[in-house]
């Protein structure tokens, strides 16, 4: 073999010994260093970074507006089981069967609101405002109500403690001259408006502020008592001596779009002489009580109902019943 084969013969062993070698070593899971693999299994690319955002608001837009002392009002309908009514942006709902309640900020379902309260056996056919002071929320307080009754009946309570008449009397008016029964606004041109009427007592008497004359409450009164005395029967009116006494008149509530006259209705109460001696042979029904010799009834009392077109009065009924007696109860059994 001359040098030039044995040179070539020992790079091939050479160059064999290597590329053997490099095999070996992969297979025995030696990692050979390689710079740009290394390179790329360190540098592990960052995440990339978390954007908060903010939840997205949707913006509540008013379904109408109403009109109160001449300014807009932005409302939201409430929909009812077919009836509907406005209620302002900032006002809440409450719902407790067949009322629903609208409350001012700052109100209470107890205290000064609006609801809505219907019936399927209306007591009044027909539709009509009322006004009576009240307590509401514990305390002294002015309801105003609108009545409607048809196939199904609707009252609208406007109550407001005193210190609240003032800011929402006119909003709660707004409201229910606005609300809908089916097609209709039955309280949209119900003309006057019930109001505490001017009144005050003089020398015993109810006077009227727009009843130049006056109203002789007391002779109205008088009369009703000695009519009820004298439907006693004639044991009962043994226990008695025939005199009695009368408490001063008050406001009870006023009504409008009833009758053709305006509608002011005053209670008093009554109380009646016990003969000496007699007072263990008085039957007392409850409610009933003797005191110092003379008997009271706590659930019976003198409604004295005057009817008035503003300068004068025109005609005037009584009745007797429990007080708190008023609504659409009082208009079909006293104004009718």
């Amino acid at each position: 073999m001359n040098p030039y084969e044995k040179y070539y013969l020992r790079q091939k062993i050479t160059t064999a010994a290597i590329a053997v070698g490099a095999v070996a070593l992969i297979g025995g899971g030696v990692m050979l260093w390689q710079p740009w693999n290394r390179q790329a299994e360190e540098e592990t690319p960052e995440p990339p970074p978390v954007v908060e955002q903010e939840p997205v608001v949707e913006e509540v837009k008013p379904d109408l507006t109403i009109t109160v002392a001449g300014q807009k009002v932005d409302c939201m309908l409430y929909r009812g089981d077919g009836w509907t009514i406005p209620y302002p942006m900032d006002w809440t709902v409450e719902e407790d069967g067949d009322s629903v309640s609208f409350i001012p900020p700052e109100g209470s379902k107890d205290g000064t609101c609006l609801t809505v309260t219907k019936s399927d056996k209306p007591a009044y056919n027909g539709a009509f405002i009322s006004a009576n002071d009240c307590e509401v929320g514990g305390e002294a307080g002015f309801e105003r109500l609108f009545y409607y009754g048809d196939a199904r009946g609707f009252d609208v309570a406007c109550k407001m403690t005193d210190e609240d008449v003032e800011e929402y009397e006119k909003t709660m008016t707004a409201m229910a001259r606005t609300m809908t029964v089916g097609d209709e606004r039955p309280f949209a041109s119900l003309y006057p408006m019930a109001s505490e009427p001017e009144w005050q007592l003089v020398d015993g008497e109810v006077v009227l502020f727009l009843d130049k004359d006056g109203v002789d409450i007391e002779s109205i009164a008088e009369a009703a008592v000695k009519s009820r005395m004298n439907g006693w029967s004639n044991e009962k009116k043994q226990n008695f001596t025939g005199q009695y006494r009368l408490g001063d008149p008050q406001w009870a509530s006023s009504y409008t779009c009833v009758a053709e006259e305006y509608v002011d209705v005053f209670v008093l109460s009554a109380e009646y002489k016990v003969v000496d001696g007699k007072a263990n042979d008085v039957t007392l029904s409850e409610g009933q009580m003797i005191r110092n010799g003379w008997l009271s009834d706590e659930k019976s009392v003198l409604y004295i109902v005057i009817y008035h077109d503003g300068s004068s009065v025109k005609r005037n009924t009584t009745v007797w019943s429990e007080p708190g007696y008023r609504g659409a109860e009082f208009v079909k059994n006293v104004i009718g």
